[in-house]
């Protein structure tokens, strides 16, 4: 927390899960890009995680 660093970790939720990352950043927090690289491999691995019809997951 201390760092604003945001660490991606397992998706179930791959649209909500960008969702949140953009809210975040907006509030000052960073991604780095091994953390998209791994977001997306696992989009890539399993497409169905990307669950757009669902609106909002917390």
């Amino acid at each position: 927390m201390a760092s604003n660093k945001l660490v991606p970790g397992r998706l179930r939720y791959g649209a909500s899960s960008l969702r949140r990352v953009i809210k975040y950043t907006r509030q000052g927090f960073t991604i780095c890009g091994g953390g998209l690289a791994n977001m997306l491999e696992q989009v890539a691995a399993d497409p169905s995680i990307i669950r757009s019809d669902v609106e909002y997951v917390d």
